[in-house]
């Protein structure tokens, strides 16, 4: 009886600590008027650290290391900048729900595009983007062009070994 304790608890704590290690990886961006500038209400995000930049004059990109995707809550708009030398595939739906995101299995055929529309960013929506640096899922919690705010979940797509 005592072994089955131990090892029931230890099972317990290994399940705890890999689902820890889980939401460890995922990265939460608010967009709200708070974090872009006056000029115009959308930011640049890069995907090397999941950081976000406000645009900072019209028709600008943040000088340093390249950010690929502008997202716009207003509109709402997200598109990647597929003319870049990121080998920038684009954005795929992937499913239409939390689970989707938190047990992702890659569907057997993808269909990118570079760009997702006001009809296609939906709360809910599960996205797979994929660049040079890797394959990552965005997650739409919630999208107000009324409130212009947006919050995505990010987290990159481990590959298989």
């Amino acid at each position: 009886m005592k072994f089955i304790k131990t090892f029931l608890l230890t099972f317990l704590l290994v399940a705890l600590y890999a689902c820890n290690q889980v939401r460890d990886d995922v990265v939460v961006i608010k967009i709200t008027p708070e974090v872009y500038s006056d000029l115009y209400p959308a930011v640049w995000l890069r995907t090397s650290d999941l950081s976000i930049s406000p645009i900072e004059f019209k028709n600008s990109r943040p000088t340093g290391e390249k950010y690929e995707i502008w997202i716009e809550p207003d509109d709402p708009e997200i598109m990647a900048n597929r003319n870049s030398a990121d080998g920038i595939k684009g954005f795929s739906l992937v499913g239409k729900d939390k689970d989707a995101f938190d047990n992702y299995k890659q569907p057997d055929s993808l269909r990118f595009t570079g760009r997702l529309s006001r009809s296609e960013i939906r709360s809910g929506s599960v996205y797979l983007y994929e660049n040079a640096r890797g394959k990552f899922l965005m997650f739409v919690e919630s999208v107000s062009k009324k409130e212009s705010t947006m919050i995505l979940h990010w987290k990159k797509v481990q590959s298989k070994k």
